[in-house]
């Protein structure tokens, strides 16, 4: 198993040498996915950075007092996992033979925020006709209607398309704006529940629901007049987050 400090984020892995009951292991010849399955080990979904120890600040690793008052020291190297293994017992490990020291143990840092490996993949503008609800009637590429944003996560692939709330941010609207070819310096931005359904220039009422459509952002910025998708900050929505369709982002480019 692992033994994890939460507050200082560091991880050792747990062997038996038939003296001690644990200890560390040494960094050399770690991959990825190794630091991974570790992560996943000890009860976290994904890996942030893994490396060794002498590289770590101090107030992120364990200190020396401690490791000196509970004797603990590298008892395994060579860890390794294949790029098929689910959980440690995929794994193999040799017992140290002193060459490496707490200098040189492995180091990791995980999280269960999967927010650093999604990415804006597509900004576009919808509406539909209300009363039509089927995913073939929803329309976009004009200069009006519901901001809708597609993320995709760096790792898996996934893609999730929604709504964005509603923001003042002047800038946010004129980059939205230019991304999408118009450089309209003063976009029309309206709260969804502003527009009238009836007027078949946003995402109706009938086609989120329909669709089960909700927020896939809870924050979105862009800076003004930037052509590119990498210059935006945005926060992903919570499985929970629902400010109200209403408060969905509508613009007129």
């Amino acid at each position: 198993g692992i033994n994890a400090e939460y507050g200082k984020q560091w991880y050792q892995r747990r062997v038996r040498d038939g003296t001690r009951s644990g200890g560390l292991v040494c960094a050399g010849g770690i991959s990825q996915k190794t630091a991974e399955i570790l992560c996943n080990e000890a009860g976290y979904e994904y890996l942030v950075e893994y490396n060794a120890t002498k590289n770590v600040g101090s107030s992120s690793k364990l200190d020396c007092d401690t490791m000196k008052d509970q004797d603990i020291s590298v008892i395994a190297e060579n860890l390794s996992c294949p790029s098929n293994s689910t959980d440690l017992g995929d794994c193999s490990a040799s017992v140290a033979n002193g060459s490496c020291d707490a200098d040189e143990a492995l180091w990791l840092s995980c999280t269960n925020d999967g927010s650093q490996y999604w990415e804006l993949a597509n900004l576009t503008l919808a509406y539909n006709e209300a009363g039509h609800h089927d995913r073939k009637d929803l329309e976009t590429g004009n200069d009006y209607g519901t901001v809708l944003v597609t993320v995709r996560n760096t790792r898996t692939g996934e893609e999730r398309t929604g709504l964005t709330p509603y923001t003042y941010s002047s800038y946010t609207r004129s980059s939205i704006c230019y991304m999408l070819g118009n450089t309209n310096r003063y976009a029309t931005y309206r709260r969804a529940g502003q527009i009238s359904d009836s007027s078949n220039t946003k995402v109706s009422c009938g086609f989120i629901l329909e669709n089960e459509m909700s927020y896939v952002l809870s924050y979105l910025w862009c800076p003004g007049y930037y052509k590119n998708l990498s210059g935006c900050n945005f926060n992903l929505a919570s499985e929970d987050y629902n400010p109200g369709n209403d408060n969905a982002y509508w613009l007129n480019c």
